[in-house]
């Protein structure tokens, strides 16, 4: 239902991504002196050349005005299908790029009728700021406006945005008149409304660039700053920057694709950033943390299980008492579904497990300030005993959502939360009735363990603090590093208050 409609929004998201691009690589200000305007670059670009940069300008001016084209091309399509049979992708192709020639060839011209090194750009930068030494910085711009082929070139700016503006306002008037007057399903007109309210938060963005116009005034009536001449294309990247946001909010197919994407990809730089950790541990660990270095590696590697558990299975939960379901949408659905919930255990398990590995830290800080530290084999034997508990809860977890797998009383609870979606073949298990003894100790476990540990973790910091403030034969460098491991425990438990 979208296919044809895509090509339009696939228009306008490329056209913003080279904005966006274009922008970051020139980081740009502007300031003007009539008859003077200068653009000044300060981005990656200066290391390729001026030219690079000039283009960059030209490109981002550009796709600015190429955006509210494509937003009137969607007005014009959205009236145009509510009185005739919708056009195919490739005469709407065939449309943005034919109204796209216009634009390029400006920007072409645009690219080419700047100066590099005029005497006048310089002469205006050094009137206006004459205590910056402007040797070897990138500026180019208009030297002087009001010659006739660099007025027409400025001005096309200042023309042809009004009237797309006042095109994007008749039309819009148009369609919502037309959806009044028009007898469609409900359905058809809730999905027209939509494309109307995602155009028309798209229309409104260039008001942005008013406040822009406005800083370009004020450097023109001569109110000169840095900041000022800057805060123009700042607000000028702000449509195309939210433009993306908007399409995907309001466009739920794209915002579920969107939401996994952006999981699995937070997902996979947690896993890049587990193995860092743990290649730096073992490699650059420094002889006087070697044993502490232990109880950060169980750390490091609890952390990366449950990253790659998460990545796995992707799930949500869904809550309708006495069930707890978890639907999974993750690479375990190609495998299999007890491969799913397998993941679904590790995960749970090893959030439990991670404020384990932080009470065990805690308490080997507080004990080396009052006895010797314990040995490498000793610190992993405490890690073990402790995760045993744990491992014994994760392992009746798994069997008990196992035994439910494949019970129909799942199914029921989804569908009756869910009747409009067909959960045929989704990959659901959990448990069917919380209330049963055996199920409520196996999910009241982790209402129990957590709050327990948590205490036993500010309590023991405390005790920390105390005993550090008692420092009689404790050097300024010792002192210091055990500061320093207390603000990391610190922000440890800082994470775990995302659990809440």
């Amino acid at each position: 239902t979208l296919q044809n409609y895509s090509v339009l929004l696939f228009w306008g998201a490329f056209n913003d991504l080279i904005s966006i691009a274009a922008d970051i690589m020139s980081m740009e200000r502007l300031t003007a002196k009539l008859p003077s305007f200068v653009f000044i670059a300060s981005g990656p670009c200066t290391y390729i050349s001026r030219d690079f940069c000039n283009y960059c300008n030209s490109f981002f001016c550009g796709t600015i005005v190429q955006s509210t084209i494509i937003q009137c091309i969607s007005f014009w399509y959205r009236f145009r299908i509510l009185r005739k049979p919708q056009p195919s992708a490739l005469t709407l192709n065939v449309i943005v790029l034919l109204w796209a020639i216009p634009n390029v060839a400006h920007i072409i011209f645009f690219k080419h009728i700047k100066d590099y090194d005029s005497a006048a750009l310089l002469s205006t930068l050094q009137l206006l700021y004459p205590r910056t030494n402007w040797t070897g910085v990138y500026f180019y711009g208009l030297a002087d406006l009001f010659q006739p082929r660099q007025a027409v070139i400025f001005g096309y700016f200042i023309v042809i945005v009004p009237i797309l503006l006042c095109f994007l306002i008749v039309t819009r008037n148009r369609v919502v008149n037309m959806i009044k007057r028009q007898s469609l399903s409900d359905k058809t007109k809730n999905m027209h409304r939509i494309f109307l309210k995602i155009l028309t938060i798209h229309a409104l963005l260039p008001i942005s660039m008013v406040i822009s116009v406005v800083a370009a005034s004020f450097i023109i009536a001569g109110f000169y700053n840095p900041e000022l001449s800057a805060l123009h294309y700042m607000l000028g990247m702000f449509p195309p920057c939210a433009d993306p946001f908007v399409t995907i909010w309001f466009m739920k197919p794209y915002r579920r694709n969107n939401a996994d994407v952006v999981l699995f990809s937070l997902s996979a730089f947690g896993v890049v950033i587990g193995l860092l950790l743990i290649v730096a541990i073992v490699f650059a660990t420094p002889p006087t943390n070697k044993n502490y270095s232990i109880l950060i590696l169980w750390g490091a590697l609890n952390d990366l299980v449950a990253i790659l558990a998460d990545a796995f299975s992707q799930e949500r939960s869904v809550v309708k008492l006495p069930a707890l379901v978890f639907v999974a949408s993750g690479p375990c659905t190609q495998i299999s579904i007890d491969l799913c919930n397998l993941c679904n255990t590790i995960f749970c398990g090893s959030i439990v497990q991670s404020l384990n590995v932080q009470c065990i830290s805690f308490w080997y800080r507080f004990r080396i300030l009052r006895k010797q530290p314990l040995g490498a084999v000793h610190l992993n034997a405490v890690v073990i005993v402790c995760v045993l508990p744990n491992i014994a809860h994760m392992v009746g977890n798994l069997f008990e959502k196992h035994v439910k797998t494949y019970d129909s009383s799942l199914m029921v609870s989804m569908q009756a939360l869910y009747p409009q979606t067909n959960w045929t073949g989704a990959s659901l298990y959990g448990l069917d009735n919380v209330f049963d003894p055996l199920q409520a100790t196996t999910f009241l476990y982790f209402f129990i363990i957590t709050p327990v540990l948590v205490v036993y973790l500010v309590i023991t910091r405390l005790k920390v603090l105390n005993s550090l403030k008692d420092r009689q034969s404790m050097s300024e460098k010792t002192f210091q590093m055990h500061h320093m491991f207390i603000k990391v425990f610190d922000l440890f438990c800082f994470t775990v208050s995302f659990l809440l």
